[in-house]
């Protein structure tokens, strides 16, 4: 995504911890920070962020940590 010169679309990274304990808490994917920024960011183009996010496109990706602390 940071090699993208002038997208046709908009492009966004959206990063996540707590999958491993079914996304809870204020940055899991099943808080509400996402939908929320979809559609202040929506309304600032006078479109409907629902529309936005029944039209868009994911990839989604988990990985090792890098860094075990345990």
């Amino acid at each position: 995504i940071l090699q993208l010169k002038k997208p046709e679309y908009t492009c966004m990274t959206v990063l996540t911890d707590k999958e491993e304990t079914g996304s809870d808490g204020n940055t899991g994917l099943n808080s509400s920070y996402l939908p929320y920024f979809i559609n202040d960011l929506a309304e600032v183009y006078g479109v409907n962020g629902y529309n936005v996010m029944s039209k868009s496109e994911c990839l989604s990706a988990d990985v090792n940590a890098a860094v075990d602390p345990t």
